[in-house]
């Protein structure tokens, strides 16, 4: 089904922004143009995802630099 492959490439890309890779980069390991992203950005939904895995980044960045105090 097209939405299915559609979301397993939305989910993707959420997983590479998450582990660091910016947007251009993000969109070529996914197979989704830089122009679909930023369509999809505009989503409510995607754009919650998205901003939740770069808290979950930064979150684990800054228990790793206090293991470290």
């Amino acid at each position: 089904m097209p939405t299915e492959h559609c979301d397993d490439r939305r989910n993707a890309l959420i997983e590479n922004l998450a582990n660091g890779c910016g947007i251009k980069e993000s969109c070529e390991l996914s197979q989704v143009s830089q122009a679909t992203y930023y369509k999809w950005i505009k989503d409510a939904k995607f754009k919650t995802a998205i901003e939740k895995a770069k808290d979950s980044r930064i979150q684990i960045a800054e228990d790793s630099l206090m293991e470290q105090v």
